[in-house]
């Protein structure tokens, strides 16, 4: 399998890095715990939102009874700001900003929490940051202020030890050796057509933050404990690869735009389930085209998955855009020495990706019998 991957991988991407000789050549995985971010993930299920309940159920019961009214009430508050009133997520949008702190432990949290200004600051450095972002964090701040708090009141870190850690370190000793035996950092900057920041890929193996693979700064992302080594492959793939392009640069932006007039695509933007994230056009677009990428580059490292049903499951169903752009890269539209960013506009301004072109990807892509591919597990 080894070989047949090289190969594959040698067929689909040009063996010469470009645009840069500099690209890396090699990728270091990294696996570790991380209390910070169990702590940020958990807040989703102590607010009592019923889409965390349903995995979170025990943990809930056993948590919550702990926390005073005024308590569970900072905890809704997060999700009132958050969620319900600005269509994020509360664990992603939260590890994303602070993820910019170093330190693991409850206190680190309240320590950076004191100096906002520092936040702003590192977070500008990087590609993730935006006013109104963070217009909403500093609303949301005195809430998580007093919910960290009493997560520390709790106990929360003792009860993670008792509970959660040694779960943890048990699949580590698994899924390093696992990851080890992929090289994705130099594939990725060759659709990218850029080098990352970093060919050290650092994976925060957590237990509440399903059902969700979140991306934080850096090319560090955060998965679930219980994922198979194939689950977090593709999370990794996925995640390095945000923001696949940029939008700073205006044929990008006015392809991006272009995609708002369709009305197929828009009636999946705003009719999708608002838990799943994704809930604004721009960010529902970067998602899709990362998707695409994901499992174009997953099969040509010989992961062999049946692409429909994962996007069967996948966040229900929505995501048309990654169906017809996986379909016009499967069918040879993504060139040799060409960055995504340049195919992402030449699909859209030649039209490939018009709205009854899209119709017609997605339902080619449906039509068609997926061979001897396994299910995605």
């Amino acid at each position: 399998m080894l070989c047949g991957m090289a190969e594959a991988q040698r067929m689909r991407h040009p063996s010469d890095p470009w645009p840069e000789k500099s690209l890396h050549t090699t990728t270091q995985w990294v696996v570790s715990p991380s209390l910070k971010y169990d702590a940020l993930c958990a807040l989703d299920m102590l607010s009592g939102d019923p889409f965390y309940l349903k995995f979170y159920r025990d943990d809930y019961n056993r948590l919550a009874p702990r926390l005073t009214p005024q308590e569970k009430n900072d905890f809704v508050a997060i999700k009132r700001i958050i969620k319900d009133k600005n269509k994020g997520i509360v664990s992603a949008d939260l590890a994303l900003i602070l993820s910019v702190e170093a330190g693991d432990m409850l206190d680190d949290i309240l320590i950076a929490l004191d100096k906002p200004n520092e936040i702003r600051e590192r977070l500008q450095a990087t590609p993730y940051y935006s006013e109104p972002n963070f217009s909403e964090f500093m609303q949301v701040r005195p809430h998580l202020i007093a919910a960290i708090r009493a997560l520390k009141r709790i106990g929360f870190d003792d009860d993670w030890n008792q509970h959660v850690r040694s779960q943890i370190l048990a699949r580590m000793s698994h899924l390093q050796p696992e990851l080890a035996r992929y090289n994705i950092v130099p594939i990725q900057e060759q659709v990218l057509g850029h080098r990352l920041p970093d060919n050290r890929i650092q994976v925060y193996l957590l237990y509440y933050s399903e059902p969700h693979g979140i991306k934080i700064t850096g090319t560090r992302f955060l998965t679930h404990v219980s994922y198979p080594s194939d689950i977090v492959l593709h999370n990794a793939v996925h995640e390095m690869m945000h923001p696949p392009y940029s939008l700073d640069d205006p044929k990008t932006r006015e392809a991006v735009e272009a995609l708002r007039h369709d009305p197929f695509l828009m009636d999946k933007v705003l009719h999708h389930n608002p838990s799943f994230g994704y809930n604004e056009f721009e960010g529902f677009v970067e998602e899709d085209c990362v998707q695409a990428l994901e499992q174009t580059l997953t099969q040509s490292m010989g992961l062999e998955d049946d692409e429909q049903e994962y996007w069967r499951i996948q966040d229900a169903g929505m995501h048309v855009l990654a169906i017809a752009l996986y379909e016009l890269m499967e069918h040879g539209k993504f060139l040799q020495r060409e960055s995504f960013s340049t195919f992402f506009q030449r699909m859209v301004f030649t039209g490939e990706l018009s709205n009854a072109r899209l119709i017609e990807l997605n339902r080619k892509f449906w039509s068609e019998p997926n061979g001897a591919r396994l299910p995605r597990q």
